[in-house]
C-alpha cells in the first residue's frame, strides 16, 4: 500500500481532527526530506489544489524575491521594487479596475512588469522621474491584469507564474 491508497482508504472515516494530524506527520517527514525548493514545489502545488488562484503574502513574497534585471549600466537590482506598503497604496487606487485580483496579484505584476521593462521604459522616457515612471508601471500592470483573452481567465497572475 503506498501513501495515496492508505489515506484514500481511511480518509472517509477519519475526523478532520485526525486528518490534521495525518498532514502534520506527513508534513514533518517532508521538512526533514526536502529541499527548500522542492518544499516551496510541493507548497504550490498543494495551495495550487485548495487556494482560489490568487497569490497569497507568503507566494507572492517568494515570487517577488527571484525577481531581478540589470540596467543599461549592468548594475544588478533585486526586487521588491516598491515597499509593501507603498504597493498597498497603489492597490487601494486602482483595485476596482482589476477585480478580483487581490493586493498580492498586483504586488506580483507590478514588480514583474517593473523588471521586465525597465529598460525600456528608461529608453522611451529617459527624462522622466521616478514618480512618472511608477505611474508608467502602474499602468501596465493594470493592463496585463485586465487582459481577459489570457489562458488563465480571472487567475492570470497566479496561473501565469505557476503553470
Amino acid at each position: 500500500m503506498n501513501l495515496v491508497e492508505l489515506i484514500t482508504k481511511y480518509q472517509s472515516d477519519a475526523t478532520p481532527e485526525q486528518m490534521v494530524k495525518v498532514t502534520k506527520i506527513i508534513g514533518k517527514f517532508v521538512a526533514m526530506h526536502a529541499e527548500e525548493n522542492d518544499l516551496l514545489k510541493l507548497y504550490k502545488e498543494i495551495y495550487g489544489v485548495v487556494g482560489n488562484g490568487h497569490f497569497n503574502d507568503f507566494f507572492a513574497e517568494a515570487q517577488i524575491k527571484k525577481m531581478v534585471f540589470e540596467d543599461d549600466k549592468d548594475v544588478e537590482h533585486r526586487a521588491p521594487y516598491y515597499t509593501a506598503a507603498k504597493t498597498q497604496e497603489i492597490y487601494e487606487t486602482v483595485k476596482d479596475e482589476i477585480r478580483p485580483y487581490n493586493q498580492w496579484d498586483f504586488a506580483v505584476v507590478l514588480n514583474m512588469i517593473y523588471s521586465d521593462n525597465y529598460n525600456l521604459m528608461k529608453k522611451w522616457f529617459p527624462e522622466d522621474s521616478e514618480e512618472q515612471m511608477m505611474d508608467k508601471m502602474v499602468d501596465l500592470a493594470v493592463n496585463w491584469l485586465r487582459d481577459d483573452d489570457n489562458p488563465y481567465g480571472h487567475c492570470k497572475a497566479w496561473g501565469y507564474f505557476n503553470h
